[in-house]
């Protein structure tokens, strides 16, 4: 098991619930990504899950 890096003050107060907190993360990660792709002119591409051959998935 990891042990925690990080110290969380007596007096913390939360302010968002766990759902809230983690929905702001989330925003904040698609709006970083979605800005940085457009600054630098990127755009976002897949690779097949799947590639067959002859019949046969590798």
């Amino acid at each position: 098991m990891l042990k925690s890096s990080f110290i969380i003050p007596k007096n913390y107060k939360q302010h968002f619930s766990l759902k809230k907190t983690e929905r702001a993360i989330q925003e904040l990660k698609e709006n970083f990504e979605k800005n940085l792709s457009k600054t630098l002119n990127l755009a976002k591409v897949s690779a097949p899950s799947f590639v067959f051959r002859k019949g046969s998935i590798l």
